[in-house]
């Protein structure tokens, strides 16, 4: 009898243990008609030294986004509306500072002109099943909304808006969803736009946490070098930044949807920011630290 039981423990131990090592699909599976809400707040902090002398500046975005399906096609791409319902600013600078909330109105603070576009025009967008951007639908409503609002630019919009640089700015979710099954515990590569910075993609590690019925939980890792919003050379026109750093955070994604409920990443780099100045013969370097801190939170509604 003895026998038995440990006979009978044992084969429920290598059954418990085949479902768990079973590899399960993870896909952005929207479904039409629905809109998937979130609730993004980004921190950042800058610090630049400078002749004996630190300048800091901190920055806060939170933004409230729908993603409305408007339609599902057989491929399992899904095209979606990306919905800005209201979005806050707070603005720490050595000069003063300044906030701004979409809700009550107000001057917009310098320097967000791309996060107002992408407010006043929803981006009309088809992503695939692992969350990226395929294509964008109103990309040339975009650009011109960009161009009104970056004045500088001129007739140079066009070319400073291209398909690849509003997927950076539209950004993809922070865990893009593997092309083959997984288990607990293994890791699969991506590239994912990046918001926060204007440079190019760079490879991320997602590794598969844990797996319950409803929820699974992914961390995202990364190395980003020689990467900044001026890209890696100087230009004539007002410098570049170059940075190196990494990237360490952790996401909840529903089971059934892979839709994002909650999670956090930081992204800590040092580099040198680049400054052409008009009459100084040599760009002025200056070290710079940053630190941008990304968090997701559930909106109140997420089911309609």
């Amino acid at each position: 009898m003895a026998g038995r039981q440990i006979t009978f423990a044992a084969a429920g131990i290598l059954v418990l243990t085949a479902v768990s090592a079973h590899a399960q699909s993870l896909k952005l599976v929207l479904e039409k008609g629905r809109a998937y809400r979130q609730i993004t707040t980004r921190t950042g902090n800058t610090e630049s030294s400078a002749q004996n002398a630190t300048q800091t500046a901190e920055q806060e975005i939170t933004t409230a986004i729908a993603w409305h399906v408007k339609e599902v096609e057989p491929s399992g791409n899904m095209r979606v509306t990306i919905e800005t319902e209201w979005w806050t600013a707070k603005q720490t600078l050595p000069f003063g500072n300044v906030s701004f909330d979409s809700r009550n109105g107000g001057t917009i603070p310098a320097g967000l002109h791309v996060h107002a576009a992408l407010a006043s025009v929803a981006p009309s967008v088809t992503v695939d099943r692992t969350g990226r951007i395929v294509t964008i639908h109103n990309a040339d409503e975009l650009r011109r909304e960009l161009a009104k609002r970056s004045p500088t630019l001129g007739a140079d919009h066009e070319a400073a808006f291209t398909d690849d640089t509003l997927k950076r700015h539209i950004g993809s979710p922070p865990v893009i969803l593997p092309a083959k099954p997984m288990r607990p515990g293994q890791e699969w590569t991506g590239t994912r736009e990046l918001s926060e910075l204007a440079g190019p993609d760079a490879d991320h590690t997602f590794t598969l946490q844990n797996l319950t019925d409803d929820r699974f939980t992914v961390s995202v890792s990364a190395r980003l070098d020689d990467r900044g919003a001026g890209g890696n050379e100087p230009k004539a026109s007002g410098g570049g930044l170059k940075l190196k750093g990494r990237l360490a955070g952790q996401f909840v994604l529903d089971r059934e949807s892979g839709w994002i409920l909650s999670g956090e990443e930081t992204f800590v780099a040092e580099g040198v920011m680049t400054l052409a100045v008009p009459g100084v013969e040599k760009p002025i370097q200056i070290p710079t630290k940053v630190k941008t801190v990304r968090r997701v939170q559930p909106a109140e509604d997420n089911s309609q």
